[in-house]
């Protein structure tokens, strides 16, 4: 949440759950969110 309340906001809303997505070039990512959603194309690997 520091991260996020360091940063311009869009809107005052604030979201339930919160996950950070980094990568291998050093870039990183925070997404709000409420709910989340995950399908598979059902092939097991």
């Amino acid at each position: 949440m520091a991260a996020l309340n360091r940063d311009e906001r869009l809107s005052d809303r604030k979201a339930r759950f919160i996950a950070f997505m980094y990568s291998c070039l050093g870039a990183e990512l925070a997404i709000e969110f409420d709910s989340l959603k995950i399908e598979t194309d059902g092939i097991a690997r």
